[in-house]
């Protein structure tokens, strides 16, 4: 759930020490490429699109990526670009591009959540929104036809080991 307990001043300090914020994203402006995002306490901050996602923003076609869209209703966690009484500006992409950092040291997420399901495969939120793939196989020994027949859920909370990751 959201800060209600949520000030200027405690977004300043937010701010100054470089810790993030959370904040549920409440609207997307196609027009001027804004996610509005609220921070608790009628607190709204505002994210460019190019600050949302290290994933594409525009698909081969020139169209806004489905990715952007996903986002609407979800809680994120960002960082804040810019505070001060008249806006807050977020960033999402910088604390991903950091979560990519540390997945070069670290091998192993505790606390990671399935988000959706192919056939064959898991979706997994393994932290800033960087988003993994987890095959049937890996779930399981025994041949599934689908993998939500392994018994998983949306929104599990799993453990999962990197084996692998592309930063492009």
């Amino acid at each position: 759930s959201l800060d209600s307990t949520m000030s200027y001043e405690k977004i300043k300090l937010l701010h100054k020490n470089d810790f993030f914020i959370t904040g549920k994203v409440t609207r997307i402006d196609v027009k001027n490429q804004l996610l509005r995002v609220d921070l608790g306490n009628n607190i709204e901050g505002i994210m460019p699109f190019r600050d949302a996602t290290i994933y594409p923003i525009y698909d081969d076609g020139g169209n806004l990526s489905p990715n952007i869209f996903k986002l609407a209703g979800r809680i994120i966690r960002a960082e804040i670009v810019c505070s001060d009484n008249d806006s807050i500006i977020l960033s999402r992409r910088l604390s991903m591009l950091k979560a990519l950092t540390f997945l070069k040291k670290q091998t192993e997420v505790s606390f990671a959540s399935i988000t959706d399901f192919s056939r064959v495969s898991a979706f997994i939120d393994i932290g800033y929104g960087i988003i993994g793939r987890c095959y049937a196989k890996d779930f399981s020994n025994i041949k599934y036809e689908n993998i939500q027949d392994i018994g998983i859920k949306k929104d599990s909370i799993i453990s999962v080991k990197i084996l692998a990751y592309d930063e492009e």
